[in-house]
């Protein structure tokens, strides 16, 4: 009876510890979509290096009094590209950030080679992540950039709380002609069912 107490006390004390800990802790999943690279005015031949692909981020909110607001870029390794995107680099790279109405923003720098030998490109990063209820639901970033040449990205790309399924990637990289006004997501849809009602009459 005293061991079940024991256990019944080490696990409560584990799960106010881990209640406490998710309470600071918001994983953000972001899938970068074709449309969300066409809304930025990137050039469609960028497309491979990001569509499909899902922006990781841990926004860490301080447990103790004096320690600081933080945001880190967790991205898989092979999806280096996506820090052109959230101007992080990995674990290394730990930003702060403020609390803003309906969520939070952060800014950074960061340098990268140019497509010539010697050039060099800096990007500066004015990012927010809107958060509705605990939950991150979109990612607005403006990437302005400046060396060879000077342009600026506003990227919109949406946001939850959980990794993207497979499917929700491979629709992600899809690219559609503005068929009659609809969406990507409306034609998306009717091609699904196009094909269901094809599959029912086999």
């Amino acid at each position: 009876m005293k061991k079940f107490i024991s256990l019944l006390i080490i696990f409560s004390v584990w799960f106010l510890f881990a209640a406490n800990l998710k309470a600071k802790e918001i994983y953000t999943y972001c899938l970068v979509k074709t449309s969300d690279l066409r809304s930025a005015n990137l050039a469609p031949e960028e497309n491979k290096r990001f569509a499909g692909k899902e922006i990781k981020l841990i926004i860490l909110y301080p447990v103790e009094e004096g320690d600081k607001n933080l945001i880190v870029d967790v991205s898989d390794e092979s999806d280096s590209a996506l820090s052109l995107i959230t101007g992080m680099y990995g674990l290394n790279d730990l930003q702060e950030f403020k609390e803003v109405a309906n969520g939070i923003r952060y800014t950074n720098e960061i340098e990268a080679k140019g497509d010539k030998e010697g050039e060099m490109v800096t990007y500066s990063y004015k990012n927010f992540i809107r958060i509705v209820d605990g939950k991150p639901t979109s990612l607005y970033a403006m990437v302005d950039q400046t060396g060879f040449s000077f342009n600026t990205y506003k990227f919109q790309i949406d946001c939850k709380d959980q990794p993207h399924t497979a499917s929700e990637k491979t629709k992600a990289k899809k690219t559609f002609s503005n068929l009659g006004g609809l969406s990507e997501e409306q034609i998306q849809d009717m091609l699904d069912k196009l094909k269901k009602e094809k599959k029912a009459k086999e």
